[in-house]
């Protein structure tokens, strides 16, 4: 198979997980998205000052998403996809993070 397709984690298969962060925690701050702030180093930064200020530990923040699920559809494609290409995932999703949900998925 000499197709590939590369998509991204967050926003195609799974919500964004900051917003989601900020969903379930109340703090609206954790909705800053590389939309909103499109130096990715700024962003960390706050957001580390953010869990630091609040008393989040990495371990809260992967219990929060391990309720995350796929979106809709979105198992159906990427089996569609496999179909003619060899998938790959292309994220910037922080690995500490998605090593919390990826054995669930799968895909």
């Amino acid at each position: 198979m000499n197709n590939v397709a590369c998509i991204d984690m967050e926003g195609v298969l799974i919500p964004e997980l900051w917003p989601h962060i900020a969903k379930e925690t109340g703090l609206s701050e954790f909705n800053l998205t590389t939309r909103e702030e499109p130096n990715y180093e700024k962003l960390m930064q706050s957001r580390i000052a953010s869990l630091r200020k609040h008393g989040l530990r990495l371990a809260d923040v992967q219990q929060l998403l391990s309720a995350v699920q796929l979106l809709p559809g979105a198992l159906a494609f990427v089996q569609q996809l496999r179909r003619n290409f060899e998938v790959k995932l292309v994220s910037i999703t922080q690995r500490h993070f998605y090593r919390t949900s990826s054995a669930r998925y799968r895909v």
